[in-house]
């Protein structure tokens, strides 16, 4: 077998790990999202607005006057994931709009776990235990808990292809590995904010490791680093450095709304070592399970006990084993894991020490870190860690000199694989009411008001299908103005003046349920819900 297909050779692994372990959920590759219908129906949106913003309007997908309309809202604090929706324009012209989201999501587990063998590979230097590590950190409990709607978070795929980039550019430094090194930052941004800061810090703290590794502080600022460091920092500024400024910048001129709570959204103390709320054995966990402050999808960050295992074993026989720098994915491990803590130590939903953990400090040091909110989700780094250190304990099997290690380590490699089994898939096929398709019928400028009561999630989904601008919408980090705007257009709703909503603001299509607004003609109705415009006349 060719070199390349060696290399290939995990894709193709952990593409029929996916569908095994989710199955029968490909069976529904042409029918369902693989996603809920809440945050899941956000990104199907999300994909479907980079693409119209790009190719039918020409303009920055940061920006959109299709939600919150006529004012409009930036979407630098949204969970926008542009990289998705750049990738899913191609697909679309051969997938369904379903296909397309899909494709993304196995493809996020592919790629996930092949930039994971690839660092893993270059830590160890050996071919199946790197195999092994890319698995367990793809099909970690983290991934398939975020894989119920968060397909920013799902796309974790360039986290490691940049701490591979990265740990390359300090150990051989050259000028070409600094414009890698932060080519892969830019993808990383372009899928998650949460990722990119880890990303920087992770480039912080392995820097810091390199310089007390050659015991001269000033090691970075010599050549070859100087020219290194020098063309990662400038190609970084004009690519990942702009949106991360501009987020800085618009939070500061018009503060962000709906920025969870630390204390909330933080790693309960036994939660990476406990079966969680997406694996299979949750049945088993359900008491602990019921005592967690955090929802399922965040609370679920299960390593694997076996995987746990397999990393302590690799830590230990590392050094024999070939493994470099056991002792920095230690450190990496556990200064993500004490961060992913929070602000207070929680433990089975008890809060052992409060207001005096590290991420207190860290929110107080970097202010922007208050953006986040979520300091559970640092725990993808450690599943990271830990999965490198794991793959490195399975080559140290390997290589004792015993009759039975090939057995042995098929064992243990087995074991992994039943360990993070996942439950079953959530899907999702969402209905369209006659209503929906009866105002993509309808030709004309003009927003939308819709008085329904339909979810922001819905509401999302269904622009996705009649096109037409709206106002409100659901978007996961608004700014302070947007709700302002907001609340001056709901007095003229309250008020009943739908010839000011019509002149002032430009609506023309009103969506109610049962009671009717003082219009002047229907444009179509399905079941108790009624579509109004607002420039048609009655005979």
């Amino acid at each position: 077998m060719k070199r390349g297909c060696w290399w290939g050779l995990p894709s193709v692994i952990y593409l029929v790990a996916f569908c095994a372990m989710t199955w029968p959920a490909i069976l529904s590759f042409n029918t369902h999202f693989f996603c809920d219908a809440g945050d899941g129906l956000q990104n199907v949106w999300n994909i479907w607005w980079v693409r119209k913003a790009i190719l039918e309007l020409h303009q920055s997908p940061w920006w959109t006057t299709w939600l919150h309309y006529p004012y409009g809202t930036t979407l630098l604090g949204h969970t926008l994931s542009p990289f998705n929706g750049l990738l899913a324009i191609p697909l679309s012209t051969v997938l369904s709009q379903i296909q397309t989201y899909n494709a993304l999501v196995i493809l996020a587990f592919v790629l996930g776990g092949w930039t994971a063998f690839l660092l893993a590979h270059d830590v160890i230097g050996a071919y199946w235990p790197s195999v092994v590590a890319g698995f367990a950190f793809t099909f970690s409990g983290y991934h398939f808990a975020h894989a119920e709607g968060h397909l920013n978070l799902v796309s974790l795929q360039w986290v490691p292809l940049f701490v591979l980039c990265w740990l390359r550019l300090l150990r051989e430094p050259s000028v070409k590995r600094g414009l890698w090194a932060a080519a892969t930052l830019a993808l990383v941004i372009l899928c998650d904010y949460y990722y990119f800061a880890y990303c920087v810090a992770l480039g912080l703290l392995t820097s810091v490791w390199r310089v007390a590794e050659t015991r001269d502080p000033f090691v970075l600022l010599r050549d070859p680093f100087r020219r290194a460091l020098a063309a990662f920092v400038l190609c970084a500024l004009v690519t990942s450095g702009l949106l991360a400024i501009a987020l800085l910048i618009q939070s500061a001129r018009d503060p962000f709304v709906g920025v969870h709570d630390p204390a909330a959204f933080s790693t309960d103390l036994l939660a990476p070592f406990v079966p969680g709320g997406h694996s299979a054995y949750r049945k088993v966990t359900e008491g602990y399970l019921s005592s967690l402050l955090v929802n399922i999808e965040e609370s679920s960050v299960y390593l694997g006990l076996t995987v746990v295992a397999l990393a302590a074993w690799g830590f230990v026989r590392g050094r024999n084993a070939g493994f470099r720098d056991r002792w920095m994915w230690l450190v990496l491990a556990l200064v993500f894991f004490v961060a992913s803590l929070g602000p207070r130590l929680v433990c089975g939903g008890r809060t052992l020490m409060g207001a005096h953990m590290p991420y207190a400090l860290l929110e107080w040091a970097f202010p922007p870190l208050r953006l986040s909110g979520c300091p559970v989700r640092m725990m993808v780094v450690v599943a990271l860690a830990v999965s490198v250190m794991a793959g490195a304990g399975l080559n140290a099997i390997l290589r004792q000199k015993t009759k039975g290690r090939f057995v042995f380590a098929i064992l243990a490699a087995s074991a992994v694989g039943l360990d993070l089994l996942p439950r079953a898939m959530t899907l999702t096929r969402p209905e369209v009411p006659e209503w929906v398709y009866a105002l993509r019928a309808s030709e004309g400028p003009g927003g939308l008001l819709d008085l329904s009561g339909t979810n922001g999630f819905q509401a999302l989904y269904y622009q996705t299908i009649h096109g037409k601008p709206m106002a409100g919408g659901f978007v996961s980090r608004y700014s302070a103005g947007v709700l302002g705007n907001l609340q001056q257009m709901l007095g003229y709703v309250q008020r009943g003046d739908f010839d000011a909503l019509r002149d002032i603001y430009g609506f023309r299509y009103v969506v109610t349920r049962g009671a009717e607004p003082p219009v002047n003609g229907g444009a179509g109705q399905g079941s108790d819900i009624r579509v109004y415009d607002l420039r048609r006349t009655i005979p």
